[in-house]
């Protein structure tokens, strides 16, 4: 760190499926909206989405080197000159409530990732990790589609 660096912080303490991971957005934002379609009439339901954004995360390629104090890793260009990208998701959700005296059953359908983006969120950044180097080791999760009920009463 000197100045003028950007800040960057590690997921985690550099083990397991995150430790490659650096957290370093500069912009992110998220817009939620929810619409009662009819809400005085007894077929009205709810329709809700959330639109969600971020910069990709930086991925600096490195090559580990051995030396007197263990082994290393050296990075092999700036901090910023490499970057995975953005991420942009929508998701939504229509749900219907039913009302019987005091118990309420309320059905919805959620989708995630709506856009069925396959984001890159992490690769093998090791330059000289032979077949491995630079192949993809995370991405989003596909489209997904949920469907429940939850029931209320007192």
């Amino acid at each position: 760190n000197y100045d003028g660096a950007p800040v960057v912080f590690g997921s985690n303490s550099g083990a397991g499926a995150k430790g490659g991971v650096y957290l370093n957005s500069k912009w992110s934002y998220s817009l939620s909206g929810l619409y009662q379609v009819a809400p005085e009439r007894l077929w009205g339901f709810n329709i809700a989405g959330s639109l969600n954004g971020r910069q990709g995360y930086i991925s600096p390629p490195y090559i580990r080197k051995s030396g007197g104090t263990g082994t290393r890793r050296v990075q092999l260009a700036g901090i910023e000159e490499f970057r995975n990208d953005d991420v942009i998701t929508l998701d939504a959700r229509i749900e219907k409530s039913f009302h019987l005296g005091e118990t309420e059953l309320l059905l919805g359908i959620d989708g995630f990732n709506l856009a069925n983006k396959s984001y890159i969120l992490q690769r093998d950044r090791n330059v000289l990790d032979g077949a491995q180097a630079n192949q993809v080791t995370e991405r989003l999760s596909p489209r997904v589609v949920r469907v429940g009920a939850t029931l209320r009463f007192r």
